[in-house]
């Protein structure tokens, strides 16, 4: 739960949620890239989930409530640097949080049913990273982050829903392979060691 992030006057829960789905879109975006600038994401972001704005204020203020301990297993820590020119670019790694995880580990997932529509995985709890690829197959395969923290290749069926990449894939063997890179990089292990206490 992201709710303990956000202080000050609000317009009730409806502003929480809209602020904690601001904050899970741009958390999950970020994680799954390197270096970049506010106005990217803001572009980026704007492009993925139109008519949705993200005022690029909004996005610099939800990188600082990533770094908040109340955000729990969302929590992250913030990199910046200056390009040459003065203008600054950013990155985030997920800083992880024993206690917080084990809580989402152990409580109940809502089960989707496959082939599943973009806002369906939203609501169960599925980041969709904004990140993509080809496969060897042909298909194109879109990268979504699950509750668990895992993430998890899909691919469009003809009704534009998604279904798991390895239903359609005719190379399920590489497949894997490239799964398992993507889940030692986002593993809290590995993301803890970027970070030596």
């Amino acid at each position: 739960m992201t709710t303990g992030v956000f202080h000050g006057r609000f317009a009730g829960e409806r502003d929480r949620a809209r602020l904690s789905t601001q904050l899970e879109r741009i958390r999950a975006w970020a994680l799954a890239r390197d270096w970049f600038t506010v106005r990217q994401c803001r572009e980026s972001l704007e492009q993925l989930y139109a008519p949705t704005l993200f005022p690029e204020n909004s996005i610099a203020t939800q990188m600082r409530n990533l770094e908040k301990s109340s955000a729990g297993t969302l929590r992250c820590r913030k990199e910046k640097r200056r390009r040459p020119g003065g203008l600054w670019e950013y990155r985030l790694h997920a800083i992880p949080c024993a206690a917080a995880m084990d809580a989402t580990l152990t409580a109940p997932l809502a089960k989707i049913r496959w082939p599943a529509r973009f806002a369906e995985l939203e609501a169960a709890g599925y980041g969709y990273t904004g990140t993509g690829k080809e496969c060897s197959c042909g298909r194109a395969i879109l990268w979504f982050i699950t509750p668990r923290r895992k993430w998890i290749p899909l691919s469009t069926t003809k009704d534009d829903r998604l279904v798991p990449h390895r239903v359609v894939c005719a190379n399920v063997a590489q497949l894997r392979s490239t799964n398992a890179q993507h889940q030692a990089r986002a593993s809290p292990d590995a993301q803890a060691s970027l970070f030596p206490q």
